[in-house]
């Protein structure tokens, strides 16, 4: 009995820590792009700072949601940085003109390191999905400005 107990909060526990968002942390650039361009994902970036409410709000109560951390799993490589910290410092340069405020999210090309969407402001579980998977299927308005996007019409 005590074998079956210690079991099923193994399960238990495991099943929590694969349902949170999983980031590179204290990982460099380089290697989250790696890792991306070997897994053939894009990259999420979480770009935060230690003063931003609705940051911590986005790391208390979005990332860990079981349905945030499976999506974002199974999509992308993710990772997060304060930008006014290490490599942040060089992301927010490099980036800034897609960084409006704080919490902005960031869903970058790993290849050529082009921004492919981004979300910006606290934004509860249900609606980042959402907002990311357009992202994901060239919904964006980065796409239209590149006049990438194909638009199919069936005609009657």
């Amino acid at each position: 009995m005590k074998k079956i107990f210690i079991l099923c909060v193994s399960l238990f526990i495991t099943g929590l820590t694969y349902s949170q968002t999983v980031f590179m942390e204290n990982e460099s650039w380089n290697a989250v792009k790696s890792k991306a361009v070997k897994e053939n994902r894009m990259i999420f970036m979480d770009c935060y700072t230690s003063w931003c409410g609705p940051c911590k709000g986005l790391a208390q109560n979005v990332f860990p949601q079981p349905k945030v951390g499976e999506f974002l799993n199974s999509n992308f490589v993710c990772c997060k940085y304060d930008m006014e910290k290490g490599e942040g410092i060089m992301l927010y340069k490099k980036y800034k003109d897609n960084i409006p405020g704080f919490p902005t999210m960031l869903v970058i090309n790993p290849v050529d390191e082009s921004i492919v969407h981004k979300v910006v402001g606290y934004t509860e579980p249900d609606a980042l999905i959402t907002a990311l998977q357009d992202g994901l299927d060239g919904k964006t308005l980065a796409v239209f400005q590149k006049g990438t996007r194909r638009v199919n019409v069936l005609w009657n």
